[in-house]
């Protein structure tokens, strides 16, 4: 394996060969940085597993190129394969391996037939141009480079030559006669660059026939077709113009395409009427899977002894703005059914909810995507990272408390700039995790004084006096529950009420009550305490009050609150 770095944009090359062992190591990441694979609908991180206990990157699919490339995972000229990671902190860290896939050379040039019949009339003049199949090897580079090499036990009138585009053609190089040898058998060879070479072979059988009297004509043996992938199955594409001057079958035309690039997929989409000369198409086109085909077809007449002609259509596929943007997000912690985004109260400003990776499948301004945020930015922003990914992120400090704020939805829009405009809406709720951060409080803040008649009989089961706190935090973290700190905890009792009631005789003048309340939050439990002075008295001494028992509360508006 070869490494290659590029420390400023995180980007790391790596060169592995096809067929490695599965589990093999890639990469190991720094020891102190925990990544994450995350889906970004570009990269293949289901190629590799990542181990966050060591950093070791492995591979958990088998690599083969052919395979990769015939599959669309990777481009044929250039198998690469994206492994992206995020790391879920500040600051943002993106890790793109892009393993880049070394062809072997583990595949040879085949034909499609093991042998070939081949016709030609006699006395076809010098130059004369005989089309035969071609080769085709898999692999890429050297390795896919064909040459061939023809072998015949004697000295024929054929000699074979490589077209530019890579088209083979038996040339005319003597004068044939059917009356000194009426066949021809040769044998084709095509064999690679690679190290080892390989190689197979075709027999060719040709045979010479009488000729009859007029050849086909073509107005045209070269025709190139610009055709939408939204066209219609059915829709003939464009048709060969061919005469023959004959009469009978010598004057009744075939066509037949006799070959196609690329090879293992243009039989699904083309048909040609074979006495029409119609090009019709007989399944959906798909600009994404494949942008072009090259068809050789073969025209000749229905004679014993007929020449034949070809014409080489190119067809262009047009992409149409049938893809609607993708996204794909991978959230820092998993959604509540799949819908809902919890955020806990007091999460920093800056902190990662989530990675987004956009992608349309079209070209040009049908593939250019953009985004919006139609709901929820004062509370989630967006740090891009590149032209299609970003972060989601928090905007701003919240406070579960906080009754003026409002956070319900989040909801995103992403769209192309084809036209018309397709788009896709991401929308997910809101909820926000209460943290244990209000301790409770009390009504009055100031401490109280209390002043007790003992002259006047009570009821044990009346109480003295009550208090009351409130916490604004929910659940268990705004429960509360009470108590009497010492010295005082076995003279006086409270209850979840907050009401106070004396279960034991009044020996002291006064009592210096400091009363607890705590809820229930986890993992911490807060807390606040009151204090209250409690005088006793056998004398009414406040005679102007109707009331034996009342508060004294300092405040701000100074009232007199009767227990």
């Amino acid at each position: 394996m070869i490494y290659g770095k590029n420390e400023a944009q995180q980007i790391i090359n790596i060169h592995v060969n096809e067929e490695l062992p599965l589990s093999t190591i890639l990469f190991i990441t720094t020891n102190n940085i925990t990544y994450r694979l995350f889906d970004s609908g570009r990269n293949q991180n289901s190629f590799v597993y990542y181990n966050a206990l060591n950093g070791h990157i492995s591979l958990s699919r088998s690599l083969d190129r052919e395979y990769l490339c015939s599959e669309h995972i990777c481009s044929c000229t250039k198998c690469q394969l994206i492994i992206e990671l995020i790391e879920w902190q500040i600051p943002y860290r993106l890790l793109k391996l892009i393993l880049n896939v070394d062809d072997i050379n583990d595949h040879i040039p085949k034909f499609s037939f093991d042998n070939y019949q081949l016709n030609i009339i006699e006395n076809v003049p010098i130059g004369f141009e005989l089309p035969i199949e071609s080769a085709y090897d898999a692999d890429l580079g050297e390795n896919s480079q064909i040459h061939y090499e023809l072998k015949s036990h004697s000295n024929g009138p054929f000699e074979l030559i490589t077209k530019i585009n890579g088209g083979l053609v038996l040339k005319v190089i003597k004068e044939i006669d059917r009356e000194k040898q009426d066949s021809y058998q040769y044998e084709l060879i095509a064999f690679d660059h690679g190290k080892p070479r390989k190689q197979s072979s075709t027999k060719l059988f040709i045979q010479v026939n009488d000729m009859n009297d007029n050849s086909v004509l073509l107005s045209k043996t070269y025709i190139q077709l610009h055709v939408s992938e939204n066209t219609p199955v059915g829709t003939e594409l464009t048709y060969i113009n061919a005469t023959d001057n004959d009469i009978g079958l010598n004057g009744k035309i075939h066509y037949s395409i006799t070959n196609g690039f690329p090879s293992s997929s243009w039989r699904d989409y083309f048909r040609i009427g074979d006495s029409t000369g119609i090009l019709t198409l007989v399944n959906p086109l798909d600009y994404e899977s494949e942008q072009s085909y090259r068809l050789t077809i073969q025209v000749r007449d229905r004679g014993e002894n007929s020449l034949a002609c070809f014409v080489t259509i190119d067809i262009s596929i047009i992409d149409e703005n049938d893809n609607s943007p993708q996204a794909f997000v991978t959230f820092v912690n998993p959604l509540i059914n799949n819908s809902i985004i919890s955020i806990a109260e007091n999460t920093p400003i800056g902190e990662i909810l989530a990675h987004i990776s956009i992608s349309d499948q079209d070209s040009g301004l049908n593939g250019k995507i953009s985004y919006k945020i139609e709901q929820g930015e004062d509370l989630i922003g967006i740090k891009i990272l590149d032209e299609k990914s970003f972060l989601l992120i928090i905007n701003c400090l919240i406070d579960h408390e906080d009754e003026n704020i409002k956070y319900n939805k989040f909801i995103l829009i992403i769209f192309d700039h084809g036209k018309p405009s397709k788009s896709i809406r991401l929308e997910y709720q809101i909820n926000i995790i209460d943290l244990n951060d209000s301790p409770p409080k009390f009504n009055s803040s100031i401490n109280c004084n209390l002043h007790l008649d003992l002259s006047q009989n009570r009821s044990l089961d009346q109480p003295l006096f009550q208090v009351q706190a409130i916490d604004l935090d929910t659940d268990d973290n705004g429960l509360i529950s009470y108590s009497i700190l010492p010295p005082f905890e076995n003279s006086f009792i409270i209850n979840d009420e907050g009401e106070i009631f004396y279960f034991d005789n009044f020996n002291e003048s006064s009592y210096h009550l400091e009363i607890m309340a705590i809820d229930h939050g986890k993992p911490i439990r807060l807390n606040s305490t009151y204090n209250c002075h409690l005088f006793t008295s056998k004398n009414n001494d406040l005679e102007n009050f109707n009331k034996s028992l009342f508060i004294i509360v300092h405040n701000v508006f100074d009232k007199i609150w009767p227990a």
